[in-house]
């Protein structure tokens, strides 16, 4: 395809398996579509605006959120300009990149418009895009309004059939309900952990495990849950995510702090201020305050010396170098 410079056969592979990659968490076709967008006449392809939305997801989920806005922006641009669609790619990174940033309200416009969008599409991507604002909802302080969201997902979910749309609602709906009733949400999270998983949906797999396990520790079970985390750095490093990668190890955070590794603790808040993920959205607006009082017992307890030299070092790690340190912790904390 790259070899033969086949500009729509590759748009047309790409738009096909867009999803899937997604799903499996596969890189390569990212990889692809960087390839096709280098083409000769890839400008003027009809199928443009949704291979320029996958190069902007690809970069939000690498991190790169400058970069994910801006092909989002570019695949907006072409989808104007050919009067095709980008398949809600464009606002769906525009969404998870602008969450990222901390700027909640202009990443709910811009699900808002997935969602207007969706509600004229297929019910596969109505499910997934009330998932996304159910998510947001419930991450900006509305459960409720998030429970609603998620219930209208579930019905779509159902009449699209599909195993993904299903786990999406499910953890949707367990996100929603850990205010309220922790042991409807912890089955939820483990039945969307389990579909995902089944389907070969890693990416859904991935987030539901997080959640069911910072639930987990929360609940009296840190040691369990610290070492069920291994699976959820494992899934997301191999499907090369580092967005969702670091949201997960700020779970991982709250958890050593809770066993009292305040060293590791502070090395690992040291890699994550380094690329901002600290106090990324989404989460629940307590989890902000939570997170500062933790750092400053950190300060406290290892005294301001010690505390700067462990974020001096996890500010120096490399993102592989970071996952070895906290898998080989990890093995030690949990090992009977």
């Amino acid at each position: 395809m790259l070899e033969h410079s086949d500009v729509d056969g590759g748009c047309r592979l790409l738009v096909a398996l867009h999803e899937y990659s997604i799903r499996s968490m596969r890189a390569e076709v990212i990889a692809w579509a960087d390839g096709v967008i280098a083409m000769p006449g890839f400008e003027s392809a009809a199928l443009s605006p949704t291979v320029l939305g996958l190069a902007a997801h690809g970069r939000f989920v690498r991190g790169d959120l400058d970069d994910a806005i801006k092909y989002a922006d570019l695949a907006l641009a072409a989808s104007a300009r050919l009067n095709t669609s980008s398949s809600g790619l464009a606002e769906r990174a525009h969404g998870n990149a602008w969450f990222y940033e901390g700027e909640a309200e202009v990443a709910q416009r811009w699900i808002d418009r997935l969602l207007d969008d969706a509600r004229q599409s297929s019910q596969s991507r109505l499910a997934h895009a009330l998932y996304m604002r159910s998510v947001a909802y419930t991450s900006t302080g509305d459960p409720q309004r998030g429970t609603e969201l998620a219930t209208e997902g579930l019905g779509a979910a159902r009449r699209s059939g599909s195993p993904t749309a299903l786990a999406q609602t499910s953890y949707a709906l367990g996100l929603a309900f850990e205010s309220s009733d922790e042991t409807a949400a912890a089955t939820l999270l483990a039945q969307a952990t389990s579909v995902a998983a089944d389907a070969g949906n890693r990416w859904v797999q991935a987030f539901a495990l997080t959640e069911g396990l910072w639930l987990e520790a929360r609940r009296g079970a840190p040691l369990a849950a610290l070492a069920g985390f291994v699976d959820v750095i494992d899934l997301w490093f191999r499907g090369g995510d580092w967005a969702n990668q670091w949201l997960s190890l700020r779970h991982v955070f709250g958890i050593l702090c809770q066993l009292d590794d305040d060293r590791t603790a502070a090395t690992l808040h040291g890699a994550l201020t380094a690329v901002g993920a600290v106090y990324a959205l989404p989460f629940v607006a307590t989890h902000a305050e939570h997170i500062t009082k933790q750092v400053a017992a950190l300060r406290e307890h290892l005294g301001s010396a010690d505390f700067a030299a462990a974020i001096r070092r996890g500010a120096a790690m490399s993102d592989g170098e970071l996952v070895e340190f906290i898998r080989g912790r990890i093995a030690i904390l949990a090992t009977p």
